[in-house]
This record gives C-alpha cells, structure tokens and sequence, in this order.
C-alpha cells in the first residue's frame, strides 16, 4: 500500500507541473502534428 501511496503522490507532483505548461504543450503538439500531415 506505500508504494501505491508513494506513486500516486508522484503522479499528482508531475500532473500538477505538466498542468502549468499544458498550453505550450498543447501548442508544441499541434504544431508538430500539423507539420507532419502537410509535409
């Protein structure tokens, strides 16, 4: 059960990091998508 605790706090760290640049993630993502279909 600690490791199930462990990992989730882990998962809620990254989540909450990854949240706070998800525009510019978004963007990147979109952008590389779109290039690839148009190439």
């Amino acid at each position: 059960m600690n490791s199930i605790r462990y990992l989730r706090v882990r998962y809620v760290r990254y989540w909450s990091m990854v949240r706070d640049r998800a525009g510019v993630t978004m963007c990147l993502i979109i952008v590389y998508v779109l290039g690839g279909v148009l190439k």
